[in-house]
């Protein structure tokens, strides 16, 4: 089968191989997957490292001969990827990008213009809160799009995802997987800047998470990227006035 890489800015990939089907990812500039079938205008994919199966358009693509590691990414300000006189767009943050910033596909040399963030370093409180404190206002007021994953909009698995990508980190797509990873923090007043809140709807599932950048806030998409308090009940909105989410349990992953 053979291997592909986004080309775009990002893609959605959808359910079916129709304009009007729901959303099912959102791929980045450079991120790799599996083509398992074409028809027409359209293939059929699998997302790497994952069961996310759906279709995207020819022209969205472009065949590699190897994935792209997430060792150097695009920082929060974003880039530019240029194939030639008239094959510039921009890219954002997250995209994967090779150390000497050149991808080479079966159609094209792209030179990436972009500082690169380094993810191999992985994250410390102390030293990184800058980088956390950038995270945040990169993201603040981004509006709430189902499966999306850039500052034009995300949802929190996408948020979450970017966040932890950019410390070396490649959380799951699900919100299943990404609660059993790391280990649990036993009392609210050990919480940290980085650590993962989850939080219980009322039949007691899991569907809500964010990332915790305080020991009394956290960052968490509703309506939009917002940062709201979080105590032993749950997620305070100001706004509201009132305990939005119910807290379930916090996970420390790095």
């Amino acid at each position: 089968m053979a291997l592909g890489i986004c080309v775009l800015s990002s893609i959605s990939v959808l359910e079916t191989a129709k304009f009007s089907s729901n959303r099912v990812y959102e791929l980045l500039f450079g991120e790799a997957f599996t083509i398992l079938e074409r028809k027409k205008s359209w293939a059929f994919i699998q997302i790497q490292d994952s069961e996310i199966q759906g279709w995207i358009m020819d022209g969205q693509y472009e065949f590699v001969e190897e994935v792209i590691p997430a060792d150097y990414i695009i920082d929060e300000v974003g880039g530019y990827a240029v194939a030639g006189e008239n094959k510039t767009m921009q890219i954002y943050h997250g995209s994967p990008i090779p150390e000497n910033k050149s991808i080479v596909t079966s159609e094209d040399n792209y030179k990436i213009l972009s500082d690169l963030r380094d993810t191999q370093e992985g994250y410390d409180e102390e030293r990184d809160r800058e980088q956390l404190e950038n995270f945040v206002a990169s993201y603040l007021n981004t509006p709430f799009s189902y499966k999306g994953r850039t500052i034009h909009g995300l949802d929190n698995i996408g948020l979450c995802g970017l966040f932890y990508r950019h410390f070396g980190i490649e959380l799951p797509k699900d919100i299943e997987s990404i609660l059993s990873l790391g280990d649990s923090v036993d009392f609210i007043s050990e919480i940290r800047g980085g650590d993962l809140a989850f939080f219980i709807n009322d039949n007691g599932e899991v569907d809500h998470l964010g990332i915790v950048i305080s020991d009394e806030e956290i960052l968490h998409v509703v309506e939009k990227v917002r940062i709201d308090s979080i105590d032993n009940e749950g997620i305070y909105n100001h706004d509201l006035q009132q305990t939005t989410h119910k807290l379930r349990i916090v996970k420390r992953l790095m």
